[in-house]
């Protein structure tokens, strides 16, 4: 869960390559790796590459 504006908590599907990158604690452009090598499973609106909440979740787990 984040908090929009409002402060009320908002249930995300998808994070950016940032934000991901910031659960993880690696850098934006190791997500990027990832992603390239197709070790971590994206969605992509144009140029923007969105990773599903379920993705990031398994990537996590497997961190720990």
């Amino acid at each position: 869960m984040i908090y929009n504006g409002g402060m009320k908590k908002v249930k995300k599907d998808f994070y950016s390559v940032t934000e991901v990158a910031d659960l993880l604690g690696v850098t934006r452009q190791a997500i990027i790796d990832r992603i390239k090598r197709g070790t971590l499973e994206t969605m992509r609106l144009g140029h923007v590459y969105m990773i599903p909440k379920s993705e990031a979740d398994r990537v996590r787990a497997e961190k720990r």
